[in-house]
């Protein structure tokens, strides 16, 4: 009976050294090429982006939020943005480019083309001009590469829209790393996403649910034809999103994010996805 429970004790051991080398190995095979870190930024878009050696500021949320850009920015030792994509200038979007102008040095700031008077589109001009950053107002697509992961900026198709034209004005950025894809909508309404929808017919693993989770009737067509499982809306607490947007959200099996919830990080190796939040 020893000799029997000696050998059971030694085959449990050697199962476990087995499922822990394993675990570890599974750790270790996860590299990734490219992380979004999403931060929780009530009602606002904020997203930072990170290659292996090159980062993107998609969006900056409202002034307030600087200091936690700033801060994160440092955690993370980043001294340099090479590029900054602001979507449309609204002051959920634009609220802190100034601010991160002025304490950062940042390669190009890509832009839409619809201005916007307020005190921190004005802020944003002033350390444009004053940091001397070039600037690239985006009416055609325009596509960029960092350490084999691809950016494409598609403009919108008209000058003023008739109907809420600074949303639709909105930048729309697709992020491609391997065979893993992101989409992010900006403030896009049902105007702007129509446009999109005649344009592409690519598939996306993630999306950024536009214009914070408000209802659009021609989202579940973007949807479909972009046939994500993973998605995010940036919402807060006061400003939720709609529940006709996350009951459509359940309806088409798609795992979705709140940002008012907490901060959230996405990875990508180029052939997996990770989403988890993370405390702000």
């Amino acid at each position: 009976m020893a000799l029997i429970g000696n050998i059971s004790k030694r085959i449990t051991s050697l199962l476990l050294s087995i499922v822990t080398l394993l675990s570890l190995n599974a750790c270790q095979s996860f590299n990734p090429n490219l992380e979004i870190y999403c931060f929780q930024a009530g009602k606002a878009d904020a997203f930072l982006i990170t290659t292996k050696n090159h980062t993107i500021l998609l969006d900056t949320g409202e002034s307030d939020l600087s200091d936690d850009i700033l801060d994160y920015l440092q955690q993370k030792g980043i001294e340099v943005i090479d590029a900054m994509i602001i979507t449309h200038f609204d002051k959920d979007h634009v609220g802190s480019a100034g601010n991160i102008l002025k304490n950062m040095d940042v390669g190009i700031v890509y832009q839409s083309n619809y201005p916007k008077d307020s005190n921190e589109y004005e802020k944003y001009l002033k350390f444009l001009q004053k940091k001397e950053v070039g600037t690239i107002t985006v009416e055609d697509d325009i596509v960029f590469t960092f350490d084999s992961v691809t950016f494409k900026i598609n403009g919108p198709d008209k000058e003023e829209y008739e109907k809420n034209p600074s949303n639709n004005s909105s930048l729309i950025v697709s992020i491609i790393d391997g065979d893993c894809s992101y989409l992010f909508m900006g403030d896009s309404e049902d105007e702007r996403i129509e446009e999109f929808i005649a344009e592409t017919d690519q598939n996306y693993d993630f999306i950024k649910i536009p214009y914070h989770g408000h209802q659009q009737d021609s989202l579940e067509d973007l949807l479909e034809n972009t046939n994500p499982s993973y998605a995010l809306i940036t919402s807060s607490d006061d400003e939720k999103e709609d529940e006709e947007t996350l009951d459509l959200l359940t309806s088409l099996n798609i795992k979705t994010y709140l940002t008012r919830e907490n901060a959230v990080l996405i990875q990508s190796d180029g052939n997996k996805i990770q989403i988890q939040y993370r405390d702000a």
